[in-house]
Parts: structure tokens; sequence; C-alpha cells
């Protein structure tokens, strides 16, 4: 019979691990971070050109739709539709921008719901 000696068992100590948890950037963080460093009026080229240039490329499908968001959220509006491979302008809107419409009343983001009706 071989008797082998028993094996060694070797113990690691635990080590406490430090796990850094940061809040991811959304894509719709980034676009807003984008416009805000583009002219006034841009289309989806300025803001691909501008999130490439800060490091954080996106693709044009992606830019796109969070602009769609946008523009249906208020956060901006269409300046001129584009139309083929014409990519549409849009602005950026003020928070609390409203215009007047034909019959004297105010519209827009924070226009007041009685207004809105005839």
């Amino acid at each position: 019979m071989n008797s082998h000696p028993p094996a060694r068992v070797r113990t690691v100590p635990d080590r406490a691990r430090r796990v850094v948890v940061s809040k991811p950037i959304s894509k719709a963080d980034l676009v807003r971070a984008a416009i805000d460093k583009s002219p006034p009026d841009f289309n989806l080229n300025n803001v691909s050109e501008q999130l490439t240039a800060s490091g954080t490329p996106m693709k044009r499908d992606d830019i796109s739709f969070v602009l769609s968001r946008m523009k249906k959220h208020g956060e901006i509006c269409v300046v001129t539709l584009g139309k083929g491979s014409m990519a549409s302008v849009f602005k950026k809107n003020l928070p609390a921008e409203t215009t007047k419409n034909a019959n004297g009343r105010e519209s827009g983001l924070h226009a007041k719901e009685e207004d809105s009706h005839p």
C-alpha cells in the first residue's frame, strides 16, 4: 500500500471586494449633452459629430430614436422637416416656451389645459 501524505488544503482569506457601482449614462443623456454642444439649429449629423468628438460614438438609428422621443416629449422641435437624404433640422425648446395661436390662446408645453379648448 502506498500511503500518501494528506493533501494540504490552503485556505485563502476572504478579501473584501470593493465594487464601484455607478449609475449608467443613458443614451438620451448622452444625446442631450451633445445637443448642448451643437449649434442652436442642429440635425442628426451635428449630434453624431459631437458624440464622436466626446468619445461616445452612437449608431445613427439610436440617435434618431432618441431625437424622435425628445420631439414627442416637447424637449426639441422641428425647424425643417427632412426628406430623403436631407436630415431634419431641430431646435431645443426652452422649458417654459409657449406661443400664441391664431385665437390668441397660449399653446405649448406649459399652456393651461382650459385654454386649449375652443
